[in-house]
């Protein structure tokens, strides 16, 4: 009992404060926090998100869509998967968050893409200007979120591992300059904001040929929106849904 006491604390102690080490997974270095919880996963299992993320691969090699949209980047685990497909020629990572936009950073340069993926330090809605934040500073980074869609019973009921903050926001359609006719993979997991998100890329998502893998935990508002501009949802798992405007 005492050995496997010792062993616990010595495998554990690290995920209760700020730890940061390299790892390389499936090719790829990333600098990881033991403390944060998707950090954890990809250091201890299999792959965090991995059956969502090697389906939006496919998808993505199979379009042969050449611009990528990682809208929530966290700490880069999609820009930086996406970035190995031959046809993909621009990533831009969108990530308000400053202390995830520092280890993004960190993780494009340990695998040289500092000069390829370009981020944005901005949210994305369909509005300009600044808006409530709410900045988890527990051990769950990817829960931070915008204030007004702040409907979420776990930051109810933890409030104290959330400070709020502001942040900036803005429409893709108005960072973007005008892209017609492009295949382009979007990635939105933005904690409750996605459907003020998509709001704020019609134009971008009429003018283009687009696939996009959506996280959320209503998804209902978002299917009757994105039919709407003619992209059924084609596959779901676990919370995160994939639509399209093409055919396979």
């Amino acid at each position: 009992m005492k050995l496997l006491s010792k062993l616990y604390r010595l495998w554990y102690g690290g995920f209760r404060r700020n730890v940061f080490r390299i790892i390389d997974r499936d090719g790829l270095k990333y600098l990881l926090n033991y403390r944060n919880s998707v950090d954890r996963k990809i250091i201890t299992e299999v792959g965090y998100e991995k059956e969502q993320l090697d389906y939006f691969l496919n998808l993505i090699n199979k379009a042969g869509c050449t611009i990528f949209f990682d809208v929530g980047a966290n700490i880069g685990l999609y820009s930086l998967n996406v970035s190995s497909l031959q046809s993909i020629e621009k990533i831009i990572a969108f990530e308000p968050v400053s202390s995830n936009v520092c280890q993004l950073s960190a993780n494009l340069l340990l695998n040289n893409l500092h000069n390829f993926v370009e981020v944005k330090m901005i949210g994305l809605s369909d509005e300009i200007g600044e808006v409530a934040f709410m900045e988890n500073t527990g051990n769950s980074t990817g829960r931070s979120r915008i204030k007004a869609t702040d409907f979420s019973a776990n930051v109810q009921s933890n409030k104290k591992q959330f400070k709020e903050t502001k942040i900036h926001v803005d429409r893709l359609d108005n960072i973007i300059e005008a892209v017609v006719g492009s295949f382009i993979a979007i990635k939105i997991d933005i904690e409750g904001h996605e459907l003020q998100a998509l709001h704020g890329m019609r134009d971008m998502l009429r003018n283009n040929k687009c696939i996009l893998q959506v996280e959320s935990y209503n998804p209902a508002p978002i299917i009757s929106f994105l039919e709407s501009l003619g992209y059924p949802l084609i596959n779901k798992i676990g919370e995160d849904g994939y639509y399209c405007n093409f055919p396979d």
